[in-house]
């Protein structure tokens, strides 16, 4: 992570914008909480502002439904307040080309 921190750094300084992802409910029901204590304190270490991104990409079948819609909306509501813009990720969006 602390190069993940270092190239941040880099990036905002150099004033581009930096868009992340994190994965909503990694480490399933016994640790989704503490992945996102973790990740929000992570977050909160880089100087992301409001030209910046964290997109959330909720991990299928990682949480029950109703578990996993709370783990990103706890995410969204957490990250939102650090200053970046908060957006959804989801990979059933996309389709691959093989």
């Amino acid at each position: 992570l602390r190069a993940l921190e270092v190239a941040v750094h880099g990036l905002i300084e150099a004033g581009i914008t930096v868009s992340l992802t994190v994965l909503v409910g990694l480490g399933g029901p016994s640790a989704a909480a503490a992945h996102r204590e973790a990740t929000t304190a992570f977050l909160a270490r880089l100087p992301l502002g409001a030209a910046d991104r964290v997109y959330l990409s909720p991990l299928a079948r990682s949480l029950p439904p109703g578990r996993l819609a709370a783990e990103t909306a706890a995410f969204r509501s957490e990250l939102s307040a650090l200053g970046p813009r908060v957006g959804d990720y989801r990979i059933e969006r996309f389709a691959w080309l093989a």
